[in-house]
């Protein structure tokens, strides 16, 4: 998923979670969250993405923890990966590499969502099944994206508008338009904000 500050991908983020928290159970989700959108749940993990000064190292040991559950039955769900620029990079690393190559064998699903699409690995774009695009800003970061999805016209009927996105099918070449809502905070998610320095317990 990628998209603009703005446009929408936290409130479709939230909604596709909320939907698969409903059907599989509240401990069916786990991700990377470095900027404390997703508090609510309980298997996103923000805080030490935010204090560490190589990220990407942190998301690695999460990634690795979370196979390890995997092997030993201890998960099976949903995968989110959210502002998944601040911690990629546009080369993957071995661990990652061998994630977006044999995922389906994790029993698991899993999203993205960047703001950037230069600063994520090529190889994760080729790999997905869909790409969600709200308005990208960047000339660069649309032709990086048309190039790793082989899609020369991919942005021609990608929605200006805020909270107006394309849907692509990588294995079809279909295109399909898609609206989503600002979702207001929730109590449970207010109730789920315990900031580092805030003085509440």
């Amino acid at each position: 998923m990628f998209g603009a500050q703005g446009f929408g991908k936290t409130s479709l983020a939230r909604e596709w979670m909320l939907n698969y928290e409903a059907e599989a159970g509240r401990r069916a989700i786990r991700g990377l969250d470095p900027n404390g959108q997703f508090l609510e749940f309980k298997g996103m993990k923000w805080d030490p993405l935010a204090d560490t000064e190589y990220p990407i190292d942190t998301a690695t040991r999460f990634l690795r923890d979370t196979r390890a559950d995997v092997k030993r039955g201890k998960f099976s769900g949903l995968l989110v990966f959210d502002d998944a620029d601040f911690y990629w990079g546009p080369r993957a690393n071995a661990t990652w590499q061998q994630f977006f190559i044999s995922f389906r064998h994790w029993r698991c699903d899993w999203f993205a969502s960047a703001r950037r699409p230069q600063e994520v690995p090529k190889i994760s774009i080729a790999s997905a099944k869909t790409l969600i695009l709200f308005r990208v800003r960047e000339p660069h970061g649309r032709k990086y994206l048309e190039q790793a999805a082989d899609a020369p016209d991919l942005f021609d009927d990608v929605p200006t508008e805020p909270f107006k996105y394309l849907r692509y099918d990588m294995d079809t070449g279909e295109k399909t338009l898609g609206k989503t809502k600002k979702i207001e905070d929730s109590p449970r998610r207010r109730a789920a904000i315990r900031w580092p320095w805030s003085k509440s317990k």
